[in-house]
């Protein structure tokens, strides 16, 4: 329903009434997991600019763009299309392009001039916006060092941490496999996500009764969610939600395209409850728990790639 996802708006923030902020951005995350974000500080006619670089590489020519493949599971620039996040009947209907703050030089696409300048400013302002979102989860948990969350991507404009900015590309079907989803239903793995799409319907989050809810952003809105680990950290006080992304059947020859802003902790860094339930959410080494999760995504247990630390 409409009012399932709150919508929190952004233009409290910095103002005398960023505590009214804090306390909707608390209700929403302590709550439902996802709350769609008004008067955010993102350039919307530079997203508006990058969907359009995102519909220009996907027509790319499939050697093309296989140039720029990510050397899967050990990179996180490039292109790639074979995602499966849940065992169903093949990989998620998708294409997807990953570009970090360090990419390298080489996956950024030289048939598209432009490309590369408009993404890195719109990444900049992403980093910006998480980096104060990190803050304001800190103060609304009034944890003892407010910034705890946000000394976590302390290296995020390095190849130390894998915060990436993603193209995303749902192409339309003459018909989808069974139990074949556009993006098969899943929590995200890292600290914060949050995405602009276009007016395609598909994506769907878990309710607390166990009911998938059509989630649909007006416009200049956009979607954010946390991740597995910024709940571990919390000890369970922030909420990771299961989503999906299905296709209604009167939108099968449409396209669907979205931006996607992945969040993730530095590299290296250990993670574990610093406020919350300290039993039981385990201590990880955070990107390790990460990469084996997306190791094993797909498989019958997406888990035993877990990496748990033994607390001191």
């Amino acid at each position: 329903s409409a009012s399932f996802i709150p919508t929190l708006d952004y233009s409290l923030f910095g103002t005398e009434n960023e505590p009214q902020l804090i306390d909707s951005l608390m209700k929403a995350f302590q709550d439902i997991g996802f709350a769609y974000v008004k008067n955010h500080n993102i350039d919307l006619d530079l997203v508006t600019h990058c969907f359009k670089n995102g519909e220009e590489f996907f027509k790319l020519p499939r050697e093309i763009k296989q140039k720029y493949r990510k050397h899967y599971k050990s990179d996180i620039n490039g292109y790639n299309d074979g995602e499966m996040l849940q065992k169903t009947a093949g990989a998620d209907a998708k294409e997807v392009f990953n570009v970090s703050m360090a990419c390298e030089d080489d996956r950024w696409p030289s048939e598209l001039p432009g490309f590369e300048e408009s993404t890195k400013r719109l990444m900049s302002q992403s980093t910006t916006f998480v980096k104060e979102l990190l803050l304001m989860f800190g103060k609304g948990l009034e944890l003892e060092n407010e910034s705890a969350f946000l000394d976590g991507i302390s290296k995020v404009d390095t190849v130390d941490n894998e915060t990436h900015l993603r193209y995303a590309y749902y192409p339309p079907v003459e018909k989808l496999l069974e139990n074949q989803y556009r993006c098969g239903p899943h929590v995200d793995y890292g600290l914060l996500t949050f995405l602009f799409t276009n007016d395609i319907p598909g994506l769907q989050v878990l309710s607390r009764e166990g009911k998938f809810m059509d989630v649909n952003p007006g416009s200049g809105c956009l979607l954010l969610n946390i991740g597995e680990m910024l709940q571990r950290w919390s000890g369970g006080r922030l909420v990771a939600a299961t989503h999906q992304v299905v296709l209604p059947a009167e939108y099968y020859n449409r396209p669907r395209y979205a931006i996607v802003h992945f969040t993730e902790p530095d590299t290296g860094l250990i993670i574990g409850p610093i406020t919350g339930d300290k039993e039981k959410y385990k201590t990880v080494n955070g990107m390790k728990q990460i990469w084996g999760r997306v190791q094993y995504q797909g498989t019958e247990n997406p888990r035993q790639g877990d990496e748990i630390i033994d607390r001191v």
